[in-house]
This record gives structure tokens, sequence and C-alpha cells, in this order.
């Protein structure tokens, strides 16, 4: 069995230990002047038990609370090795060359890691700025462009790209995937579409298809 634990920081104002004590009782509130019913956190409780997981609290007054879930499953390891070994074998993009455009750090770090592992070299940025600044002064046989940016979105820096280059596959990302967004990419110039959270297959396939 292998352990998940959720842990999130400090956030709102926070409550007493003396009600904490009785949190997950129903229609239980610290004060009558805060919205609610009061039975959120019985039934979050409910739940995390029929999952045969954990759920703590912690709080202080103005300071906040932190809540920690923890659920143990069963993690088919024969799968994962077997991604794993498919990602490996795709050692003939050595020489390849692709631009990750990501404003979001733990994405950028796990899809770097991906790209890598196929032999292709990366050059990451952090917004549409940056993004135009690495493509006006290197080469690429691949664009992977985040949607939802500060300063120039993915759509504004695919537009500007296409006006110099017409050719070089650029793989729209973004956790909104509707038919409007896709129809929107492909208007911009977006060669391809992937929703996140992007799979390492579909990443690979990408490069492969597209290089």
């Amino acid at each position: 069995m292998d352990n998940l634990s959720t842990d999130f920081v400090h956030c709102g104002i926070g409550m007493t230990s003396e009600f904490l004590n009785n949190i997950f009782e129903p229609f239980n509130r610290e004060s009558e002047e805060r919205e609610g019913t009061g039975i959120g956190l019985t039934i979050t409780k409910s739940l995390v038990d029929l999952l045969g997981g954990e759920i703590k609290i912690s709080s202080e007054t103005n300071e906040g609370t932190k809540v920690i879930l923890s659920f143990s499953f069963k993690i088919n390891k024969e799968i994962i090795e077997s991604k794993k070994n498919q990602i490996d074998n795709n050692t003939n993009l050595l020489g390849k060359k692709i631009l990750l455009v990501e404003d979001n750090l733990i994405n950028m770090e796990i899809a770097t890691q991906i790209i890598t592992k196929t032999g292709a070299s990366v050059d990451s940025a952090y917004d549409g700025d940056e993004a135009l600044e690495l493509f006006n002064t290197n080469s690429y046989d691949l664009i992977f462009m985040d949607i939802q940016m500060p300063k120039k979105n993915g759509y504004e820096t695919t537009k500007i790209i296409r006006q110099k280059n017409q050719t070089v596959p650029i793989i729209g990302m973004s956790a909104n995937a509707f038919c409007d967004d896709i129809l929107k990419g492909k208007a911009c110039g977006m060669t391809n579409y992937l929703s996140k959270p992007v799979e390492a297959k579909k990443i690979v396939e990408a490069i492969i298809k597209y290089t």
C-alpha cells in the first residue's frame, strides 16, 4: 500500500481550540454570524471514512486553518514501469529542440523531465514575452504552449510566432479543452491541443508525431 497525503496551507480566519474538539458534529458552527449550515465537515468526514482515509484539522484564531487528508492506495507498479520503459525507449529524439512555455513551476519541471527522457533538449519560458525572446534567437522543432499565462497568453504568443514562422508545430496546453477552446487555438495557428493534466504518453507522442 502507498500513502497519499494532501496538505493544505493555513487559510481563512481560524477557529478556537474549543470548537475544534467538536468540529465534525452536525449543525455545529462557532458563530451564528458565519454563513452555512454546519454540516460541510460532517459530510467530508463521512466520505473520508468511507474511503478508509484520515482527516486532521489544526487551527488558530486570526491565523487560519490547516487541513490534512491522508489515504492509502494500491498502486499497480507494473503499469508505471511499462510507461517508464515506453518513454525510455524513445531515444530517437536526440538532437530535437523543444520550447516549453509554462507559467506553473511544478508543471514546467514535470514536463521538462518527460521531454528530456526522450533525448530531446528543452528551453523553458514562463510567459509569452520570454517565449518570444527565445524564439527570436533559437530554432525549435516543436513548441509546447500553455494558454493561461501572465503578460501575453498562449493565443497571443502563437499569433506573433505565426507571423514569423508558419511551419513550426505549436501544441497548446490547457485545462480548458472544450470545442470552443480548441477551435480558438486552431484559429490563432496552433497545430494541436492537449488538455491538462497532460499525460507523459501524450507529450512523447506529440514530439514523435510532429518532429
